[in-house]
């Protein structure tokens, strides 16, 4: 399989998201999603920031802070911010090879084969899917 990455916009999304179409998925990422996350105002943040702080540290909790119904930060621990920061760095690396190895491919060439990539994982699903029926 060829290492393209696609990045897909999601209409209902607003515009600042954006999915990565890949086949991995990192343990960095997976202990972050399996947190438990928790959205609060930032009023409250302000007033209970002892209780916050005590809560992300011991518990894990990962805060997203609103002021109104906008998001605007989120809260978490050292220890997922350094394994945030070291999967982003490694990541980055794939993308920087990933980009050397496709310097003389048309966008075209490439979009083409990252949906064939799509097409070859999905259909391996679906066989496996049946096969475990």
């Amino acid at each position: 399989m060829k290492g393209y990455l696609k990045f897909v916009e999601l209409a209902s999304w607003p515009k600042a998201c954006m999915i990565i179409t890949t086949v991995d998925i990192t343990i960095a990422n997976l202990i972050i999603a399996m947190k438990i996350q928790r959205a609060i105002n930032a009023l409250k943040v302000r007033k209970n920031l002892g209780e916050i702080l005590e809560e992300v540290y011991y518990k894990g909790t990962h805060f997203v802070i609103k002021r109104g119904e906008k998001p605007m930060a989120v809260l978490i621990s050292m220890p997922d911010y350094e394994a945030y920061l070291k999967q982003h760095e490694e990541d980055f690396k794939v993308f920087d090879e990933i980009r050397k190895q496709n310097k003389d491919k048309r966008a075209e060439e490439i979009e083409k084969d990252v949906e064939e990539a799509i097409r070859a994982v999905r259909k391996g699903w679906r066989k496996g899917a049946k096969g475990s029926a």
